[in-house]
């Protein structure tokens, strides 16, 4: 991996057409990974679910299967319902967004790793926060070092800084299928824009950052990020 192109910004924004519109462009393979998906993925398969918590809470992990065998539950996708049903009853919510947060981003990067030489990786997730940004480059890091040594790759963040206002009334004029396991609501885009910092070069090692504020930028952003793989 030679490039690392990171899209961020609010929910409802254009990343995902951003990126789709960078997968059809001949100059070179981009290939969209989004970690929302994973979280979908994982969400309903709960047995690989747990196998991504045994990389993240290796200790944790130990303690849901003791827990779970002496509850004669055998199925580790059990196990995990049993343990998230239990979290969610003891107000721990926070706990277990970012845990799941975690599997699901080790997940993608399995699947960045699968990926053909050569290919532009475009990781979509909104990326708020520079301390979620931060944590999400370690967990990277660490996943990737065996293959890659990401402080060494060239990396844009692509972040879509486009107002409250624009994602809200695509919200409302969105006629894409939402994923089952999460509901993105006017109220969410709302606390999250409210929440957000805008990213800086400094951030990560090697890292350009691209801002996205209006229409032209959008255009034009296409062309930025193709010009900077071919760098």
């Amino acid at each position: 991996m030679e490039h690392l192109v990171l899209v961020g910004g609010l929910q409802h924004s254009g990343k995902s057409t951003f990126c789709k519109n960078l997968e059809s462009a001949a100059v070179h393979t981009y290939r969209h990974f989004d970690p929302d998906d994973s979280y979908e993925y994982l969400t309903f398969h709960r047995g690989d679910m747990m196998q991504q918590l045994k990389r993240v809470d290796r200790e944790l992990y130990d303690k849901i299967k003791v827990v779970g065998w002496k509850q004669g539950v055998t199925d580790e996708g059990e196990m995990f319902t049993e343990f998230a049903r239990a979290m969610i009853d003891q107000k721990e919510l926070e706990f277990m967004n970012n845990l799941t947060s975690m599997c699901s981003l080790l997940y993608t990067c399995d699947q960045l790793k699968a990926a053909p030489q050569g290919t532009v990786p475009l990781v979509d997730c909104p990326m708020p926060k520079k301390d979620s940004r931060g944590l999400m480059y370690q967990v990277m890091r660490k996943a990737l070092k065996d293959n890659t040594p990401l402080d060494d790759v060239k990396k844009m963040m692509v972040y879509f800084d486009l107002g409250l206002e624009y994602s809200l009334d695509r919200l409302r004029t969105s006629t894409r299928q939402e994923k089952k396991s999460m509901i993105i609501t006017e109220d969410t885009l709302r606390m999250t824009h409210q929440a957000q910092e805008i990213p800086t070069t400094g951030e990560l090692p090697n890292l350009e950052v691209l801002l996205l504020r209006n229409q032209k930028d959008v255009d034009n952003a296409l062309k930025t990020v193709q010009d900077f793989c071919q760098a």
